[in-house]
C-alpha cells in the first residue's frame, strides 16, 4: 500500500516531534521509506529519511512528488516557502527512529488493506470492513442511506449512537434532518465525489465524509466520528481508501437484493476457481442472472502494475468497468478479471477495446484481450486465453500496455510445444544438421533455407530477398537439400521446417 503524505506527517507526529514542515498534503502516493545517500538520485514517489550529521545541507529536488524527512542533530534551517515536500524534525530525532516508525505505518496499513480486499474477494459485508477499520481511525465509523438513516455502525467500545440526537427517534431526530436538508453546503457536499468534512455546527460534532455515488447520485454516505482521537486531514486520506471498498461491497449486496441470487461475480470467480465445478450448473445461474447460453462474451484481465494501488485502486477500477460497460468485473488473484456480454453491450469489441486504450494507459495497468466466444462452455478458457495474452505478450513486447490473444497465438503455440521437451528433441533433425553445418563452415544455409519458406518456395523471390544471384541461390539450396535429407515439395515437411525454424530462433 502506497500512503500520502498528510498519512505520514500524522504517523511523524503522535508524539510532536516535528519542528516544521512544506507541502506533505501534495504528496500522494508514496513508497517505503530509503534513507538518503548523496550517490543515488532523487527518484519520484519516495519517502527519504536524511541523516543530518551525513548531509547538513538541505535537498532541493527538481522532481514533483517526493518527501524529505530531515533527522538529526544538524537539521539545516528551513524557511516555509523552501520549496519541495520536506518535514523538519526535531533535533533529537533520530534518522533510526523516524525510519521504523514509517516503515510501522506502512505494516499497519498495508495489513488493513490485505483485510479489506480479502473481504471484497470473499463479497463479505460492510460491517466486516468497518470492523478491521475502526482500529484504524480511533473513532466510531457508520454508514447512512440516502434519507440519513444509519444502516451500519461500529464503535469498538467508543461512545454509543443514542447519545447524539442525529440518532434519536421522532420528532428531535427529525428537526436535525430538517436543518441539514435546509443547510446549502449540506446539499452542495451530497453532491461530491471525494472526502470532505462534515457539518459540526449541524451535527453537533466533527466528522469525515464520503459520498457513495451511483448514476451521479448520493445513495450512501460513509461517515467518521470524531470521539476518541482528533480527526485530522490524514484521516480524509484514510477515509478515502476505505470508502471505495465500501462502495463496492454495497454495489453487489444491492445487486443481490435486487433479485440476483447469485451475482456473476461469484458464478464467474467459482468457474476459475473450481476446475470440477459443474458447467451445467454455472450455465443455468448465469441464466438465472440474465447472461444465456447463446450470448457472446469476452475477456479482459487487467495486470496490476506496481502502480495500481496508488494511482486507482483495483475496487475503482472495478467499479468503474462495471459503470461503462455490460461486464462483471472482480479480483481474481493478482489480477482483476472482466467479462464483457458483447450480446447486451451496445458497442461492438473494437470500440470497447479502442475505448478501453487511454484508460489502461493511464491506469498504469496492463492488459490481456482473449477472443469473444458464444456460450457459457469456454468461459475459463477465455480466462486462460486473456491470462496467455498478458505472459505471452509481456514477455514479447514488455513496453506495450495491451495484448491481444490473436496477435500472440502463434508464439503461444510454439511455447506450448516445447513445454515438455526442449526444442532440440522437437525440431526437425535436418535443420539441426544445417545449422551445425553454418556454425562450422560459415555458411548461411539457415537464413537461405528461411527465405525460401518465407517467399513459399518461389526462388526467384527467395534470391531477390537475400541480394543474391539466382545461380547462387539454386547452388544453396541444392547442398541444403542433401544436408537436410527430405522432401522440400512434401507439404508436411515443409511445415515441419517451418515451425521448427522458428521454434530454433532462440537457439540458432
Amino acid at each position: 500500500m502506497k500512503l500520502t503524505g498528510n498519512i505520514l506527517f500524522h504517523t511523524l507526529n503522535t508524539s510532536r516531534q516535528i519542528h516544521s514542515f512544506h507541502g506533505v498534503d501534495l504528496c500522494r502516493n508514496l513508497q517505503a521509506p530509503l534513507i538518503y545517500s548523496p550517490e543515488d538520485p532523487l527518484m519520484t514517489g519516495w519517502v527519504y529519511v536524511v541523516d543530518t550529521s551525513v548531509c547538513p545541507t538541505p535537498l532541493y529536488p527538481e522532481q514533483d512528488n517526493l518527501l524529505i524527512v530531515y533527522t538529526g542533530p544538524l537539521v539545516p534551517e528551513l524557511k516555509k516557502d523552501t520549496p519541495g515536500a520536506w518535514i523538519r524534525m526535531n533535533p533529537s530525532v533520530s534518522a533510526t527512529q523516524v525510519l521504523n516508525q514509517i516503515i510501522r505505518a506502512f505494516a499497519i496499513y498495508d495489513h488493513w488493506q490485505d483485510q479489506l480486499e480479502d473481504i471484497q474477494v470473499r463479497l463479505g459485508s460492510v460491517d466486516e470492513m468497518l470492523e478491521v477499520s475502526v482500529k484504524i481511525f480511533s473513532n466510531p465509523i457508520m454508514v447512512l442511506d440516502a434519507d440519513l438513516t444509519v444502516v451500519n455502525w461500529v464503535s469498538d467500545g467508543f461512545f454509543a449512537r443514542d447519545q447524539l440526537s442525529f440518532f434519536s427517534s421522532g420528532r428531535e431526530r427529525m428537526h436535525v434532518i430538517n436543518a441539514m436538508l435546509q443547510d446549502p453546503v449540506f446539499q452542495e457536499n451530497r453532491t461530491r465525489s471525494d472526502c470532505y468534512w462534515g457539518p459540526d455546527y449541524l451535527l453537533g460534532f466533527r466528522s469525515i465524509c464520503m459520498n457513495i455515488v451511483r448514476s451521479g447520485e448520493a445513495q450512501y454516505c460513509i461517515s467518521v466520528i470524531e470521539d476518541n482521537t482528533i480527526l485530522k486531514d490524514a484521516h480524509l486520506d484514510l477515509l478515502e481508501i476505505l470508502g471505495t471498498y465500501v462502495q463496492f461491497v454495497i454495489y453487489h449486496q444491492d445487486r443481490r437484493v435486487a433479485g440476483r441470487l447469485e451475482s456473476l461475480a461469484v458464478v464467474l470467480n467459482n468457474i476459475l476457481t473450481d476446475r470440477t465445478f459443474d458447467y451445467l450448473e454455472a450455465s443455468r445461474q448465469l441464466a438465472e442472472l440474465g447472461w444465456k447460453k447463446d450470448d457472446n462474451y469476452l475477456c479482459l484481465i487487467y495486470q496490476l502494475s506496481y502502480l495500481d494501488r496508488s494511482v486507482l485502486p483495483a475496487v475503482s477500477i472495478c467499479r468503474y468497468m462495471e459503470d461503462q460497460y455490460e461486464c462483471c468485473s472482480f479480483l481474481h488473484g493478482d489480477n482483476i478479471v472482466n467479462y464483457f456480454n458483447l450480446t447486451k453491450e451496445k458497442r461492438s469489441e473494437e470500440e470497447i477495446q479502442n475505448q478501453l486504450k487511454p484508460f489502461i494507459r493511464d491506469s498504469f495497468l496492463k492488459a490481456g484481450f482473449s477472443r469473444s466466444i458464444i456460450g457459457h462452455m469456454h468461459l475459463r478458457h477465455q480466462y486462460l486465453q486473456a491470462l496467455a495474452s498478458l505472459d505471452v505478450g509481456s514477455r514479447k513486447n514488455p513496453y506495450q500496455w495491451i495484448h491481444y490473444f490473436d496477435n500472440l497465438a502463434f508464439d503461444y503455440i510454439r511455447e506450448q510445444i516445447s513445454w515438455k521437451l526442449p526444442v532440440e528433441l522437437i525440431a526437425h533433425q535436418g535443420l539441426l544438421r544445417l545449422a551445425a553445418h553454418d556454425r562450422e563452415q560459415g555458411t548461411e544455409y539457415v537464413k537461405t533455407l528461411r527465405a525460401y519458406l518465407d517467399c513459399s518456395q518461389n526462388a526467384v523471390h527467395a534470391a531477390k530477398q537475400l541480394y543474391i544471384h539466382r545461380s547462387t541461390f539454386l547452388y544453396r539450396m541444392e547442398k541444403i537439400r542433401e544436408i537436410l535429407d527430405c522432401d522440400l515439395e512434401d507439404a508436411d515437411d515443409v511445415l515441419y521446417l517451418s515451425l521448427s525454424m522458428r521454434l530454433l530462433d532462440t537457439i540458432i
